[in-house]
This record gives C-alpha cells, structure tokens and sequence, in this order.
C-alpha cells in the first residue's frame, strides 16, 4: 500500500487485520484501485478470529483521525465499558467488551485469568448465558455507531502478531 497501491487494482476485496489500519494507506489503496473493496477487521483470537468490520470508502474515511474497527459482525455484541464496567455513552472512551456466539469459554487451566478476562454478559447489560472478552483494548464508539480504536489500557503490545506484556 505504501510503495505500490496500485498492485490492488485487480484485487477484488483486501481484508486487513492484525494490526491498527493506517488511515494514509487505506486512502492510497482506495484512490489507486477504486474498484477495490477494502475492509478493515479486528478481533482478538478469544473472539474466534474476527469480531468487527468497517468497509473503507473514501466518503466513509472522510473526516476522520484513524479507520474505526468498525462494527459487530452477525451473532457479535460490542460493549464500551469504564473502569466499573457499565457501559458508556457515545463519544466516551472505555475497555472493549465483546459477546456472542463466537466468544471462547476462557483459558485451558487458567481459571484465574478466565475469571479475570471473562465477565457473565448479563453483567454489562447483555442477554443472560453468554460471557464477554475484555480485550484490554480502549476505544469510543463514533456518532454513526463503528468503533475507534484508541489503544490498550494496559501495557501489552503485538509484534509480528504475538501479544507480549512489557
């Protein structure tokens, strides 16, 4: 995207996911192949691979500092939670909650960290029966509804797509 978008032109559809979508690549990939659809996924592994999608347009970037995460895929609920973990309005930053049939049960023989990283959903709102990730990830939802992602609350990074604590 940075040395060659053009490379794209014949791409019908380029998911990203990993890593925080550069909002500079995304607008050169959608200006030299605009018959290109691009979607940027998120969703940590405890989310069964992906948990939301925000399709890239160059009117939908418009306006914005970074490309959202964007929204619940089918069967995916997103709750923005503060530090008591009730949820929190538009515009206001908070952990990323999420929940839904794609939603692991916890961690094999770690039932401290399971405890820790995995709430009842009825807890923050939700239906009852199913469990919501922490992803430690801050974020706000936008006016339209998508999901900016803002950082981590805690000091954890990705290289080369490992998640490693400082």
């Amino acid at each position: 995207a940075a040395e060659r978008p053009s490379a794209f032109r014949t791409v019908r559809t380029v998911i990203v996911g990993g890593e925080q979508l550069d909002l500079t690549a995304a607008h050169r990939v959608l200006s030299a192949a605009p018959s290109t659809r691009l979607l940027n996924a998120y969703g940590p592994t405890e989310t069964t691979t992906f948990a939301t999608t925000f399709e890239c347009t160059p009117d939908g970037l418009a306006g914005l500092d970074r490309v959202p995460i964007g929204y619940p895929l089918p069967s995916t609920r997103l709750y923005v939670l503060d530090r008591e973990l009730r949820r929190v309005e538009v515009g206001e930053e908070g952990e990323l909650g999420i929940g839904g049939s794609g939603v692991a049960l916890g961690y094999l023989r770690r039932p401290e960290l399971t405890s820790e990283r995995f709430l009842a959903e009825e807890s923050v709102g939700g239906p009852p029966g199913g469990l919501v990730y922490r992803t430690g990830d801050r974020v706000r939802a936008l006016p339209s509804g998508a999901i900016e992602l803002l950082g981590r609350r805690d000091r954890q990074i990705k290289l080369r797509g490992f998640r490693i604590e400082l």
